[in-house]
């Protein structure tokens, strides 16, 4: 070991107490002994230091072994207790072994103490890692069926929210009295969405929608959150410029990883202290992203986190990032926050630095690129949200939801164009069958029943190669949209939606072709 083991040692005897202790000195055991001659000394030890193992005479005046096993388990249930006697009868051995003494050793045969210690200190080493591993299994499971039961949810409740969303700019039209109150359910039925994405990245994570994001205003959200929430002891030190880059990411995930970095600043100063928020652009050149795995060189904005609290070692920041690794008790944290935040910058292409010192606070900074990231995709912009619109073509939407299909129903013939639905791809194939020519545009759900949104994506590809394809879901993985862009898809929207998301989507599939169907004309 490279710490001498800590020894508490009950034996009334002096003389044996110091012979145990030669004869392990004698044979290399490097140890730090505590000499319990009493029952009182004893249990008040226990009730000290922890202690890597326990030696137990099994003949105290006053107080027997097997008592002094129990009150060592009652404390200490993992430590190995090993049975000292100079007369053991087998009865006695074997109740010792039963109530959980790890082995016994006779006075007389002391030769064997050593190499006994050895044997059972390996095996409670094995017995914790593999308890350890037990339990990260048993909380990668719980997580697994979270992550199951939150993308039925989510599906359920996005299907729920798309249709108001979707809805909301007809209504609008109709009734332009009051956008006072449709301004507050559209807010508010947003403010859902984030949460449910959220809630998806938490427990299985997710694909990032990659689009412009405003990191003031992410900053500034933050900042009233503290400033409302926090305790008073907590003082917030804010330096963000007037303007920052922009970047192409997953708004909802870059405030989810800030929060969380901000959480754990507030947890790391329980009497008060101060929580510094920072932002700006920086260069990372080959000598500082040479020191950081997964760094690479370019433009990054950096957003950093850091607070005045009790800092960490060095063995503690070493292991901060890995999954379920927590220094707070047991069932103030899960030990994925970190592991969470690290997955998001990665997931943006970027990367995660910390610093930190026992006593002098600790510093995150996450690092996002601000070069486009190579998945995302060109938006229209307002102007030409506005302006576009159909010019007659059919368009078949295929989703399981009612509620859905009527709402995507109302909002296209709006846009001029015309419509068919179904409820699943089975339906779905029979109606591009029966519209083969005039058929222009699919939106299609992912998950359904009977057929699902791949088998159906790619029975329409090798069908009609030449058709318009948007395919949405409330639960998108990366793996999924892999799945999708290997067969030729590009176009995804996550639900809930809204009317100009749509319209986005549309241009995407639309504009294309009408560009071809000019120059064929032209020509």
């Amino acid at each position: 070991m490279n710490s001498p083991i800590r020894i508490l040692h009950l034996e009334d005897s002096a003389l044996d107490a110091e012979l145990i202790k030669d004869c392990l000195e004698s044979a290399g055991v490097a140890c730090h002994v505590v000499i319990a001659p009493t029952r009182v000394s004893f249990e008040r030890a226990l009730e000290g230091e922890p202690f890597d193992l326990i030696l137990c005479d099994f003949n105290i005046p006053g107080y027997d072994g097997v008592s002094a096993l129990r009150a060592a388990r009652a404390i200490y249930p993992l430590v190995p207790v090993i049975m000292i006697s100079g007369g053991l009868s087998e009865y006695e051995a074997a109740e010792c072994l039963h109530l959980g003494a790890s082995d016994y050793v006779l006075k007389q045969s002391l030769v064997r103490l050593p190499i006994a210690i050895e044997r059972v200190l390996r095996q409670a080493d094995d017995r914790r890692q593999r308890e350890e591993l037990e339990t990260k299994l048993s909380r990668a499971q719980r997580l697994e069926s979270i992550g199951a039961f939150a993308g039925n949810i989510a599906h359920d409740l996005n299907n729920a929210l798309a249709p108001v969303l979707m809805s909301l700019e007809l209504i609008k039209l109709q009734y332009p009295e009051a956008p006072e109150l449709l301004d507050t359910i559209e807010s508010c039925t947003k403010h859902g969405a984030e949460m449910l994405r959220q809630l998806m990245v938490f427990s299985r994570g997710s694909h990032i929608e990659a689009e412009a994001v405003d990191t003031v205003g992410i900053l500034e959200d933050l900042s009233r959150f503290i400033e409302r929430t926090f305790p008073k002891g907590i003082q917030l030190r804010t330096r963000i410029p007037e303007e920052l880059p922009e970047i192409l990411g997953d708004r909802t995930q870059i405030h989810q990883a800030l929060t969380n970095l901000c959480v754990n600043a507030r947890d790391a100063m329980p009497t008060g202290g101060q929580l510094s928020l920072e932002a700006e652009a920086v260069d990372v050149d080959e000598s500082y992203s040479s020191a950081i795995p997964g760094a690479r060189t370019g433009q990054y904005l950096m957003l950093r986190v850091s607070d005045t609290g009790c800092g960490m070692p060095q063995e503690v920041l070493d292991r901060v990032f890995e999954p379920f690794f927590t220094t707070k008790a047991f069932g103030k944290g899960t030990g994925l926050g970190l592991s969470i935040v690290t997955g998001i910058a990665k997931g943006h292409q970027g990367f995660v630095n910390a610093y930190s010192h026992p006593g002098k606070g600790s510093t995150f900074a996450v690092y996002l690129p601000i070069e486009a990231i190579d998945s995302a995709s060109e938006r229209p912009t307002t102007d030409e949200a506005q302006t576009f619109a159909g010019h007659g073509e059919l368009v078949l939407v295929v989703d399981d939801s009612d509620a859905i299909r009527i709402a995507a129903s109302a909002v296209l013939s709006s846009l001029n164009f015309q419509v068919v639905t179904a409820e699943d791809g089975v339906n779905a194939l029979k109606a591009a069958a029966e519209h083969q020519g005039e058929l222009r545009a699919v939106i299609t759900d992912f998950h359904m029943p009977n057929m699902d949104g791949l088998e159906f994506v790619m029975e329409l590809v090798k069908l009609y190669p030449k058709l318009g394809i948007i395919v949405t879901s409330g639960n998108f993985m990366t793996e999924s949209i892999l799945d999708l862009k290997n067969i030729g898809i590009n176009t995804f929207l996550d639900k809930p939606f809204t009317q100009e998301k749509l319209v986005g989507a549309l241009m995407s599939v639309f504009e294309p072709q009408r560009q071809k169907e000019t120059v064929s004309a032209l020509k």
